[in-house]
């Protein structure tokens, strides 16, 4: 009985998002590379978020979305306005680009 609870649990919330964006980093923009050529590389930032609950895969595009989420989240703290990703989602991490384009 309780690994069914436990089972139900897991795959009622394994597409919730957790992360959310936080009202300072809200004018951070998710780019391609085409988009800052006029713009100033900040930094590399490696972002992680868990891409299973207990043993249960997480949504694709919740894991792709919190990861984008967190990456604005910190781009902001490092003064950027502007994260162009570098890399694949790939076991619940991802690569960015940290750009500031407005001065």
């Amino acid at each position: 009985m309780r690994i069914s609870i436990i089972l139900i649990f897991c795959i009622a919330f394994s597409g919730c998002t957790w992360v959310k964006v936080k009202p300072y980093a809200e004018s951070v923009r998710v780019v391609g590379s085409d988009q800052v050529s006029s713009c100033r590389n900040l930094s590399t930032l490696n972002v992680h978020v868990p891409d299973k609950l207990i043993f249960i895969p997480r949504s694709v595009s919740k894991v792709k979305s919190e990861l984008e989420t967190v990456a604005r989240n910190d781009s902001y703290v490092m003064g950027g306005d502007s994260i162009v990703p570098v890399s694949e989602v790939c076991e619940g991490r991802q690569t960015f680009y940290v750009y500031r384009c407005n001065p």
